[in-house]
């Protein structure tokens, strides 16, 4: 069974990748995506991103998010 994640997980694992990618600054996420800077980081740190929201943070990152099932995986798109 996997780990749920916690609102401080998610925070603390997009704040890693943002570093990871060339120190990526929240103000230029946010652009990004399309939320003002002090939306964007009310909703980081609270955990009310929405799934979304996640997905287009990743893609801008270059990310992809995978799921599986029965060790079949898809890409979302």
């Amino acid at each position: 069974m996997v780990k749920k994640m916690t609102d401080h997980d998610l925070y603390m694992y997009l704040k890693t990748l943002f570093l990871e990618n060339g120190n990526t600054s929240e103000s230029e996420i946010s652009k990004r995506i399309g939320l003002t800077q002090q939306n964007f980081n009310r909703k980081l740190k609270a955990g009310t991103l929405k799934f979304l929201e996640v997905q287009k943070i990743l893609d801008t990152l270059g990310y992809k998010i995978l799921i599986e099932k029965d060790g079949k995986q898809k890409e979302m798109k």
